[in-house]
């Protein structure tokens, strides 16, 4: 995407680039066509959003070119404004331009330099999945048939999803029998996994090792063996776990089964789970479930215990709706399932969506989490 545009005819998808680059994504995925070029306005101080929006955009393999603003004060010159603008533009060539992103001035600025030649006129009232078109004799509405899936949305954003699954390890019908398991009969069985939870990182766990030893940061488990016959746990190698399976009976499979649960009820565009990306920066997180739909995203931490006091809810709440305001956009959407009784005071007023025991286990509420989500 390097060619520039300005001395090519026909059709130029036009957009003015602001901080929030989803928006600006949605309206050219929808209206372009193969053959179109791509015409960027932007300021130098959002000039390092036209790389991120490229990249996201790569796959198009359209021609390029932009308009990056050359004065630090440009928006006070109306006149220089406009003549860089039209200094891209042929008398021959066809205009499709999103007034959505950039300031007012540059809006009113490319309204003017556009009006004087074959242009058309579009604005994304985000986060609405519908597009407006200013200036023409009637108020319809233009409904967005694209969708964005998981990784598009993370590219946008500047972030860069490393690992994720869009399989379980183990089948639905076994993660549904163990919930019900978890939440009527765990019992004194709480205990082995809890002192499990110490092996999560562990390659493989030889079981017989675990139960006839242990350590300080490794302690003995001496009824494990009883513990997986009795939950009918299907080994993938006799007498040894491996991590993806300590880490299923520590609690991942409350995120296989949150991510069955959106899946059949939801019906998302798109959904991952076990989600681990980087930002810009290189810092690595970790999601639980991931999903897209209608062009929002929704992020879903699973918490099986440990959130059954307001002290160690907190921080959970915390974390979550940071990276959403930080990293995600506003639009996005913090979503945390726990199966303590415990409804922390805190989820609502930081406009965290919390989802405690009762939903899970009353069957007149489960639909109420599809209603309130969306």
């Amino acid at each position: 995407m390097t060619n520039p545009v300005s001395s090519r005819a026909g059709r130029v998808s036009v957009t003015m680039l602001s901080k929030q680059t989803l928006p600006n994504y949605l309206v050219i995925r929808e209206l372009f066509q193969k053959g179109d070029s791509l015409l960027f306005i932007t300021s130098r101080t959002m000039s390092s959003r036209l790389k991120l929006i490229e990249q996201a955009l790569a796959d198009l393999e359209a021609k390029v070119d932009s308009v990056v603003f050359s004065d630090d004060d440009i928006e006070e010159k109306w006149n220089l404004m406009c003549q860089e603008i039209g200094s891209k533009l042929a008398k021959d060539g066809s205009y499709l331009v999103n007034l959505t992103g950039g300031t007012k001035f540059i809006s009113l600025a490319a309204h003017k330099v556009f009006g004087e030649y074959n242009s058309q006129f579009y604005y994304l009232p985000w986060p609405k999945n519908y597009l407006l078109r200013p200036m023409q004799s009637n108020d319809d509405k233009m409904i967005l048939q694209y969708r964005i899936k998981v990784e598009e949305y993370f590219k946008t954003h500047g972030l860069n999803i490393v690992r994720s699954e869009s399989r379980l390890l183990l089948p639905k019908e076994y993660t549904t029998n163990f919930f019900g398991f978890f939440v009527n009969h765990l019992g004194r069985d709480a205990e082995i996994i809890d002192k499990l939870r110490s092996y999560r990182d562990k390659k493989h766990l030889i079981i017989s090792e675990v139960e006839n030893g242990g350590t300080t940061n490794y302690p003995q488990i001496k009824e494990l063996s009883s513990f997986l016959e009795k939950i009918r746990f299907p080994l993938l190698a006799s007498g040894v776990l491996d991590r993806a399976e300590t880490q299923y009976l520590t609690g991942g499979w409350f995120e296989e089964y949150a991510y069955s649960l959106v899946k059949d009820r939801l019906n998302p565009d798109d959904i991952l789970l076990d989600v681990v990306f980087k930002t810009e920066n290189r810092q690595q997180n970790e999601l639980d479930v991931v999903f897209t739909l209608n062009n929002k995203l929704y992020v879903i931490e699973c918490k099986s215990g440990g959130v059954d006091k307001e002290s160690l809810a907190n921080p959970i709440i915390f974390k979550a709706v940071a990276l959403k305001e930080t990293l995600f956009g506003l639009a996005a959407k913090s979503i945390i399932f726990s199966l303590s009784s415990h409804v922390p005071k805190r989820a609502e007023d930081l406009n965290a969506l919390f989802f405690d025991r009762s939903y899970f286990v009353d069957p007149n509420k489960i639909d109420c989490i599809k209603n309130e989500i969306l």
